[in-house]
């Protein structure tokens, strides 16, 4: 397997805002399910990403599946109010094996918008969090 999926994947489902920053990058592009633009730069994709362990409940990694063509997916579940969820990113990787975008995809699709409200509000209480200390 690919040592930058491989590592993004664990980051990922640990939430590790560092290690997932050093798989990406700079230009880094997020497409989040629901969204309409992207989120671009490391620190915010980073932050965004690692929200999903913050706002489903039971996160965990499932699979990651690899092509030659410099992309491939990972595959997470968990519960989001007690509904079972899976999320599903797909990973582009640069010329320099490091992910330069991500297609994140959600199910149900119907629960998109409450993950991005639970993971808008854990961004928001982390920072008020730093801000404090």
């Amino acid at each position: 397997m690919n040592q930058t999926l491989n590592n993004y994947a664990i980051a990922v489902a640990e939430g590790d805002k560092a290690s997932l920053a050093a798989t990406f990058a700079t230009n880094v592009k997020i497409m989040q399910p629901a969204g309409n633009q992207p989120i671009d730069g490391v620190g915010k994709a980073a932050t965004m990403l690692s929200a999903a362990l913050i706002a489903i409940e039971n996160f965990k990694l499932v699979r990651t599946f690899e092509k030659e063509e410099n992309w491939g997916a990972v595959v997470f579940e968990g519960q989001l109010d007690g509904n079972v969820v899976q999320l599903i990113d797909q990973v582009y990787l640069d010329e320099n094996n490091l992910i330069n975008h991500v297609d994140v995809f959600f199910r149900p699709t119907a629960m998109a918008e409450m993950l991005l409200d639970k993971m808008a509000a854990a961004i928001q209480l982390q920072a008020s969090k730093a801000l404090i200390a």
